[in-house]
Order: structure tokens, then sequence, then C-alpha cells
């Protein structure tokens, strides 16, 4: 790929990537070793043992996540709310059949869970929904979208919440199989509005960001897509500057069960890493020049004041809002581990540090128990279908922040020589790209 980041025409006032990162806070003049890029992470697998110094930092980020978390996590009883159409559904024929049987065999999966459930009027789902500054389980995300069917929408109710019960079936009857996760997992992403999962994602970052554009297997990114529609299907969407990723996954280190035929195969197999720490490793490096993008977007709606947002007093760094992180997924048999890469104004360490640090920290661990045999409504199994269902509702939570950081994005005009860029990598894509149709996930 061209790595050019200015054209002999362009003005001399055009900014230089370089210029951009030390500007966004991301780097300083001596952060740059040739042609890579230096910067401060910490990671940390328990938030409690954080170094108290970073825990200040980046205490208003933490409380962040700490919130976010509450969107999954309560134990407390009737606090984990789902849609009362559901419900509704379920004790009454409607007049779509299937809808009815859907809501019903969901349901009997709870039945054991129903004192930690709480259910949400359609009007609220919808508040929820609009309100940009929720980071709440979004259950409208998975309706058909006015871009996606413009000729078709008429017929889709997007204040429905029926369009997200079939993902969360998914996840709360998992089986427990390779397989099954899967699907389920990555696919829960699916219909993400601005949004396409691409599977194996490739990265196409200039220089010097450009170190990391490996390719890692058996990963799925949400990438953003506002302009989805237009989007050839034999396209392969590659992460950028301009389209960066706003949710990465990888598969982790604990396998699944196999049968004996599978066993060889499995034992020859490179595509799960050997540790959980690799594998946090390789997430925060496929993350990283995402978040980049991200805070350089941040950087250019203060810069020109794009919704009013900012403090024209204080540089973009100061005042970047705390929902303004990158979370990652990890999924493997013993079930999901949500990872978030956090940006936060450190002290300096010397004179010549950069204004920004990060931070890799492991939010949540929840188990998905496979149910494959087990008896919907069965009293015995409560936790594990508790633990699905929280499962599902942070794959939700996530969804939504993926969703609402998409909008970011939206209405920023880069410099034209890296606006051209990009353009002309995803000319050299169109023309020679192989389509991505026929890998495990695919391009949606």
């Amino acid at each position: 790929m061209a790595s050019r980041l200015s054209t002999p025409n362009d003005s001399d006032n055009q900014p230089t990537l370089v210029d951009l990162l030390i500007e966004s806070g991301i780097a300083s003049p001596h952060s740059f070793h040739e042609t890579t890029l230096n910067t401060d992470w910490i990671f940390c697998e328990d938030i409690s043992r954080l170094d108290p110094v970073i825990s200040v930092a980046c205490a208003k980020q933490l409380e962040f996540v700490r919130t976010f978390k509450l969107g999954w996590a309560s134990s407390e009883p009737h606090a984990l709310g789902i849609p009362e159409k559901w419900e509704l559904d379920a004790n009454s024929k409607t007049w779509i059949l299937s809808d009815h049987m859907h809501a019903a065999a969901l349901l009997r999966w709870l039945r054991p869970i129903k004192g930690n459930l709480t259910f949400i009027s359609t009007d609220d789902i919808v508040k929820r929904h609009d309100d940009s500054k929720s980071f709440l389980p979004d259950f409208l995300l998975h309706a058909p979208h006015i871009l996606d069917h413009p000729i078709e929408t008429e017929s889709y109710d997007w204040t429905s919440s029926t369009y997200s019960l079939p993902f969360f079936m998914e996840i709360i009857s998992y089986p427990g199989d390779e397989a099954s996760a899967d699907m389920a997992i990555p696919g829960f992403f699916q219909p993400t509005p601005n949004c396409t999962l691409v599977s194996d994602v490739v990265y196409d970052f200039p220089p010097p960001l450009s170190v990391r554009n490996h390719h890692y297997n058996k990963t799925f990114a949400v990438v953003e897509n506002s302009f989805r529609p237009l989007t050839p299907s034999h396209f392969q969407i590659i992460a950028s500057l301009l389209r960066p990723t706003l949710l990465v996954g990888m598969k982790g280190p604990a396998r699944w069960p196999a049968p004996l035929a599978n066993l060889i195969r499995m034992s020859q197999s490179a595509s799960v890493s050997a540790s959980l720490n690799q594998t946090l490793l390789d997430l925060a490096q496929s993350i990283e020049p995402n978040l980049f993008a991200l805070l350089m977007n941040w950087h250019y709606r203060c810069e020109r004041n794009i919704d009013g947002i900012g403090e024209p007093s204080l540089p973009s760094y100061r005042c970047i809002p705390t929902w303004l992180i990158q979370f990652g997924l990890i999924y493997d048999a013993e079930g999901l581990i949500i990872v978030a890469h956090i940006p936060y104004l450190a002290a300096p360490s010397s004179p010549t540090s950069a204004p920004l640090s990060f931070l890799s920290c492991i939010v949540d661990r929840i188990s998905m128990p496979g149910l494959i045999g087990i008896r919907p409504s069965s009293t015995s199994h409560g936790a594990s279908i508790l633990s699905n269902l929280k499962a599902a509702l942070a794959l939700s939570c996530l969804q939504r922040h993926a969703f609402v950081v998409s909008a970011l994005l939206e209405g920023v005009s880069w410099p034209s020589s890296i606006v051209q860029e990009d353009a002309e990598d995803e000319g050299d894509q169109e023309d020679g790209s192989t389509s991505s149709d026929a890998d495990e996930y695919g391009v949606y």
C-alpha cells in the first residue's frame, strides 16, 4: 500500500500525520524512532490492583467503565432489563406467529432467573436508544435501517425490539461448542448501524502507524462504514485512518472440547494464541492505530468546534470524553473477556514525553456455560442461564458503544492529502481484492 502523506500540490500548511499525532496529544516530537512511533502503554488484568498514580490519572474513565459494566453485571434482584414486549409476545398470540414462538422459547429459558429480570417498556427502550449519553443495552440496533433497506422501509418498525430477540436467544441458549460461538458472538454485531462486521480484518495505516498493519487470525471487527449501502458486495472493507475499527474481537487461549477425529487437526492449529497475555498484547496492538484515528477525529472536532464540542482554551487531549475509549472482546471456551483501551492524560515522566498515555485493562470476565442437553426452564441450571444472559447484555452494551462512537466520525474533514491516500487504497482494493464473503464471518 502507498504511504504518502502529502502531495506536491498540497499547500504548505497541510498537516502531516506526524503533525496530527503531536497535536492530538498522542505523540511528542521525541516519540519517533526512525519510522516507529513509541507510545506509553500499561497493561492491567485487575483494575483493583492498578497503580494508584494511574488510577488517579484516569479516574473519570475508570468510573465510566464501572458504570458501563452495570449494564450487564449487576446481581441485584430485578436489575437486568429486557424488553417488556418479549414477555407480552410470549404470553399472547400475536398476528405474527413467529414472534410469539420465538418470545415464548426465550422466556422459557429465562423463567428460572425471573427474579433477576425487570421488563422495560417500549417507550423507555426508544428513549434509551435516542439518548446519545446512554450506553445501556440497546434493543433497537438489530432493526433494519433506512440506509440498509431504502426500498422496503415501510414494512419495518425500527422501534420494535423483536429484531434483537434472536440474537439474544443465540447467546442465552448457547450449546457450548466452538462453531456456535463463532457464529453467535461475532454475529451479534452484524446489523450495527453505520458499521460493517468484518472477519480477519485487514489494516492499512500509513507510517508511522504501519508497524501495526499485521494480520491476526481468528479476529473480527466492527468497522465504521457509513457508506455501507454503496459498498460493492465484492469490496473488502479495510481498517484505515478514515474508516477505523470501533470494536475488535479475538479468539482466546482456552480451547473447546473436540471429537477424537479433530484432535490431530487441533494440535496442528496455530490459530489460538498460546496465552492470555499474548492475546491481550495482540488485541492492544490491533486496536492502537484505530484508537489513534478516533483521537485525531476528536482533535478535528474540537479544533473546528463541530457540534459545539471541545473547549477553545484547551487542547483537544485535555477534554477527551470519558467514553472515548475502544473496547476489545476475547472469546473462547471459557466465555468472554471484555478489555478497555483507555487514553488518559498522564503526569509527564520526562520533558520529552507525550501528553497521553494508554491503559489496557480487563473490564470483566463472563463465563458462557454450554447448555446442550439442558431443558429450558431447568431450575437447577439458573446460574448458567443467568451468566449467558449477562453475556448477551454485555455484547449489547459493546454494540451500543460502537454505535455511539461511530457518530464521532461524522462531519469531520481530514486534510486532502490523507483523504486522497485513503481513496487510492480503496480503489486498489476495488480493482484487485477478492471477496471475503466466503470467510468464516464474511463482510455483512
